[in-house]
């Protein structure tokens, strides 16, 4: 008899990680998924795709000539919109993008897109690039017409109020189908934690 009591104490304590080892298995499963935004569309200008994906675009980079939306395709992007004449805002920003930029400067799956909100010199978004070490291969600046980015920001990332410049410290990231998976202030240390460790989640999903 106590044998067997003592050999179900035994069971019991084995199954007891094992079980643990299952619940946080599918505990972090769930909790690691990240949303899709928009499944049902954005319900805003004529974005009418299901779910909601980037539209097609055709800016000017001052290093690679024009850039369609295609260079989202089979990356995660880090998209922002600024005003290449802020000075206020723009270093704090800026030096954000640069570590993050830093902390994913060899995995090529990573991009950051910059995207000016109106025409500006040629000279004026090299300058960014000299000023924050941008990689070419790793964080691109595009420039068009203002009525354009404007168009994009708020149809296509969903940036209601950039046109008034209140959202150009919020970045948007950006799966390889194109879609938008979260929004964060970059000037927030937290919120750029959680930048990094999402990407980092999307990365994983793109291995498995």
């Amino acid at each position: 008899m106590i044998r067997i009591v003592k050999g179900g104490i035994l069971l019991i304590m084995l199954a007891i990680p094992v079980c643990i080892i299952i619940f946080l298995h599918s505990f972090g499963r769930n909790e690691y998924t990240l949303p899709v935004f928009y499944e049902n569309g954005l319900d805003v200008c004529h974005a009418t795709t299901t779910p909601h994906t980037i539209p097609d675009f055709s800016f000017f980079s001052p290093v690679a000539g024009k850039i369609s939306s295609d260079v989202l395709e089979d990356q995660i992007t880090v998209v922002n919109f600024f005003d290449a004449a802020c000075e206020d805002k723009c270093p704090a920003i800026f030096d954000a993008l640069t570590n993050l930029q830093d902390n994913f400067i060899h995995n090529d799956q990573v991009k950051i897109l910059s995207i000016s909100t109106g025409l500006v010199l040629k000279d004026t978004l090299n300058a960014f690039v000299q000023k924050y070490k941008s990689d070419p291969a790793k964080w691109l600046y595009l420039m068009e017409k203002q009525a354009k980015v404007l168009d994009l920001a708020r149809c296509g990332f969903g940036l209601d109020d950039t046109a008034e410049g209140h959202s150009l410290d919020m970045v948007v990231l950006v799966d390889g189908e194109k879609r938008i998976r979260g929004y964060y202030n970059i000037v927030d240390p937290q919120e750029v934690d959680r930048l990094e460790l999402e990407i980092r989640i999307l990365l994983r999903g793109l291995k498995t």
